[in-house]
């Protein structure tokens, strides 16, 4: 991806396509997004540390499966 930033805000283009890959969330907006980008990755993600999203939006991975999204909880 190309991302520019002036320090209140960024621009990014991204890649054409996202490759599936096992990834780990800092927090919950990292989790948020690194769950996103899975969705529309090529293959499977794992997405590791999603308690963080479990803090913040208590349905998160159930609301994106209502919408649609092929996601489920796994140990």
């Amino acid at each position: 991806a190309d991302a520019r930033t002036d320090g209140h805000h960024a621009a990014v283009r991204g890649l054409p396509q996202l490759s599936s890959a096992p990834v780990w969330c800092s927090d919950i907006r990292a989790a948020r997004g690194l769950v996103l980008a899975g969705l529309v990755a090529d293959g499977d993600t794992e997405v590791h540390d999603v308690f963080h999203i479990d803090r913040g939006y208590p349905l998160f991975v159930e609301n994106l499966a209502i919408l649609g999204a092929e996601i489920e909880r796994v140990q």
